[in-house]
């Protein structure tokens, strides 16, 4: 009761009506968090609240306080701390965010249509265990992009609530409490335009994400989330980068490319039996069988070929082959028969590569990388110049104008 008597008079204090709250508007108020942001360095470098808005983590937050952030916290009503994972989707004009804990979480609701006109609504402040909440006055509702309000709240003297959600008599939450530019006015811009925030394949070169250390979700979309984990390994943060990996793989567990991207990483450190592991998780997990088999052959080859000088007694290059031509067998394209012609060439059994790589010269992929290709199996057989030298002719006859 003392600390509900400190927050009332504090409410009283910023002139603030302390009246009877809705038993809905209490609930809700549980949903309620503190966040605080790190810098570098370790120390704090913002202090704010937010909401959750839904049952596995996902909430909206003021934008500013991640801004240069390296590490984000929260602590909910039952005081349990939970690290800011992501940031699902920001709008730096707008000051607000989405962001996700790695934690369970109470989501409040958000309101099935769109409140309009002045009236009163309930601040939810942050209390540990008991709800409370403040009554406040609206005294305009705007439009933004045709759908979303931008609230015009009664002037407030105080800071300590900035980022609380403001909530109607249902305990639905409207928007989150902000200070104006323009002396003591309050705001609140749509929760719903929080919730709406969304991240895409490019979202890893936005400039309002990148001004931020924590990094952003990974898309929904299979394409763009490829494209988020493949555009992630060209940025100097490793970390980052195996997350993403991990994000792909539990997101889209029946495509392959995640298992690659993580067996790839793995062989790159010497780790070999942890990436045999991952591409045999793979085989088992994906539906398309037979790009895991090709796959897996794909990181053995690439193991002997660059790193011949760390031996690992499950791979060799017939192993390679052993795996190629099992996708072969699933699915006889051409691009798997292509990739045994490579293995085999690899191999020094050029004669039977060079069988291969003329064979298709008459595929429906033809390019001018078969001939080529079946040059160099030429000059390793020692033949005539002028047989590889046509080769090599054909190979440039065959390439795009």
């Amino acid at each position: 009761m003392k600390i509900r008597h400190i927050i009332l008079g504090l409410a009283l204090a910023c002139g603030l009506p302390s009246v009877a709250q809705p038993s809905a508007v209490l609930k809700t108020s549980k949903s309620v968090f503190t966040l605080t942001t790190f810098s570098k360095d370790g120390s704090i470098l913002a202090s704010s609240h937010g909401v959750f808005v839904g049952n596995n983590g996902e909430a909206i937050a003021l934008w500013t306080p991640f801004k240069e952030a390296d590490k984000a916290v929260v602590i909910d009503a039952n005081g349990r701390k939970m690290d800011v994972e992501t940031i699902d989707g920001a709008n730096e004009l707008y000051d607000i965010c989405k962001i996700k804990v790695n934690g369970k979480t109470t989501g409040a609701p958000l309101p099935a249509q769109q409140a309009g006109g002045n009236g009163k609504v309930w601040l939810a402040t942050y209390s540990v265990k008991k709800g409370n909440a403040i009554q406040m006055s609206v005294n305009s509702v705007e439009k933004f992009n045709s759908v979303y309000n931008y609230y015009i709240l009664a002037p407030t003297e105080s800071d300590m609530y900035l980022g609380c959600p403001i909530l109607n008599a249902k305990g639905e939450v409207l928007g989150l409490l902000q200070k104006s530019n323009k002396g003591k006015e309050a705001h609140a811009v749509d929760a719903k335009f929080g919730f709406d925030q969304k991240v895409t394949g490019m979202s890893l070169n936005d400039p309002v994400l990148r001004s931020t250390g924590i990094r952003s979700t990974l898309p929904d979309s299979h394409n763009d989330a490829l494209l988020t984990m493949m555009m992630s390994q060209t940025a100097s943060d490793s970390i980052k980068h195996a997350q993403y990996i991990a994000d792909f793989i539990r997101k889209f567990p029946k495509s392959i490319e995640g298992y690659t991207a993580q067996a790839g990483e793995l062989v790159n450190a010497n780790r070999f039996k942890e990436a045999d592991n991952t591409m045999k998780q793979a085989i088992n997990a994906v539906e398309k069988k037979e790009d895991a088999y090709s796959d897996y052959a794909k990181i053995i080859f690439q193991k002997e070929v660059y790193k011949a000088n760390a031996p690992f007694a499950d791979w060799s290059l017939d192993v390679a082959l052993q795996q190629a031509q099992k996708a072969y067998a699933i699915s006889p394209k051409a691009i798997y028969l292509h990739q045994q012609a490579q293995i085999i060439y690899a191999k020094g059994e050029y004669q039977q590569a060079y069988q291969i790589f003329i064979d298709l010269t008459r595929s429906d992929i033809r390019n001018g990388e078969f001939f080529y290709e079946a040059a160099q199996c030429k000059l390793q057989l020692k033949a005539p110049k002028e047989e590889y030298m046509a080769l090599l002719d054909s190979a440039i006859a065959a390439c795009p104008q």
